[in-house]
Order: structure tokens, then sequence, then C-alpha cells
């Protein structure tokens, strides 16, 4: 049997429901959170973009690189992304991916139990940079059906770190993982639902919201401790 596109998630009367009735959510796909020595990000002015790597999710700690086309394709199209969203916030020095491959061709990073993170510390320590930013891409699902029709909705999962050149340590993390539904299956996703201008959102769509909502949450991180050490 043939799934049947779901519809248009505009419902006028749940719409107005859900804005006299509901708060807007601030962060409720995002996991932010310092979580190495707090003075540590303090001083950050200089950030090696390290960009996203495909893939496959084993919990907060560990990662095993996919091997998957798509989501190695999809990874670049997100460091593009991930350089002009940060390329926003003034203040910050961006090192580009091209010098990070560099310098990452210059770094023995065959030691056994070398960790990712700890590669990247080490490549923000070469660029002499304050810190590394880094991100996995687990999961880019494209949007089947239009703007107004879908047989099945984009989804996206993938996450973002800021790296200490010290240790490798991280020194905040944030998290992104949505699948769309329409309004009237889930009242509580308006944000995603006036973001989306009440269509179906392509997988581009909505990694751009996810990707902009976790860089405004970092760069307000930053900025915090560096008001907290003034």
């Amino acid at each position: 049997m043939k799934n049947k596109p779901q519809k248009n998630p505009i419902k006028p009367v749940l719409l107005v429901l859900s804005l006299l009735l509901l708060p807007i959510p601030a962060c409720e796909h995002m996991q932010p959170g310092p979580q190495g020595v707090k003075s540590a990000a303090y001083n950050i002015k200089r950030i090696a973009i390290m960009g996203f790597e495909p893939a496959v999710y084993q919990g907060d700690k560990t990662h095993e690189i996919s091997s998957e086309t798509a989501l190695l394709e999809k990874s670049y199209y997100m460091t593009s992304m991930l350089l002009e969203a940060s390329g926003k916030y003034e203040g910050y020095e961006l090192v580009g991916p091209d010098s990070v491959r560099e310098a990452k061709a210059g770094i023995d990073i065959s030691e056994p139990g070398l960790g990712n993170d700890e590669i990247a510390g080490r490549i923000a320590l070469e660029l002499q940079a304050d810190a590394a930013l880094t991100g996995y891409l687990y999961r880019w699902k494209d949007r089947e059906g239009s703007d107004y029709a879908v047989k099945s909705p984009a989804s996206v999962f993938f996450d973002l770190r800021l790296v200490s050149p010290d240790n490798g340590s991280i020194l905040w993390e944030g998290r992104f993982s949505k699948t769309q539904r329409s309004l009237s299956d889930n009242l509580l996703d308006i944000k995603t639902f006036f973001k989306g201008k009440g269509k179906w959102m392509t997988a581009e769509g909505l990694a751009e919201l996810g990707l902009n909502e976790l860089t405004d949450d970092l760069f307000t991180f930053m900025k915090k401790e560096k008001g907290a050490e003034n």
C-alpha cells in the first residue's frame, strides 16, 4: 500500500490556538553547554573551522566515520554553510578549511587511541588558533514531495563542538536532530512552522535552520565567557 502524501501542515484553527496558548520553545533541538574548564573559552579570538565529517552516531563520546557517499557530499555542503554562518559574528578571526587540511597533512595523527577531538585540538595548536570548531553529520534525509504535500518529510541530525587546542577537551557542544512534522501532529514545533513559512522544508532548509541556531548559541556562549572574565 502506498503512503498517502501528508497535507500542508497549516491548520488555521490549530494555529490560532497554538499562538494563544503555547509559549515558543527557545532551544528544544539543542543541547549546548560548556564541558571543559570554563576559563578556557573566555579569550577565544582565532578559530580553526574544521568543518563537518560524516559519522555514525554511537553516543556522546565516540564517533565512527561513515563511508556513505551521500553523507560525505552533504558534509562538504555543511562545512561551507558553517564557514558562512560563523562569518556573521564580528570580533573573530576564522581559519578556513583549506588551511585546516594543510595543517592536518603535516601532523602525525597515527598515534593509537588518538581521538577526533584531540586531533582537532592539535590542528588548532598548529594553526595558532584559540579553538577548533568541528562537527559530525549523522543523518541527511531529503524530503519526498513538494512544499505543500509530502510522502516523507526531511530529516537531519548533526552536532557541533568547540575544542580546546590544549588537550582536545570540549569547551561547548550543541546538537540538532529534527524530522519535520505537521503543526497538527506537533503543536510544540511552532518555531519550525514559522521558519519554514508554513511549508514542508527541504533537508537543506532544515539544516540551515539548525546550524543558525547552533552558531547563535555558540557565539552567545563565547561572548558571555568574555564578559564573565572582564
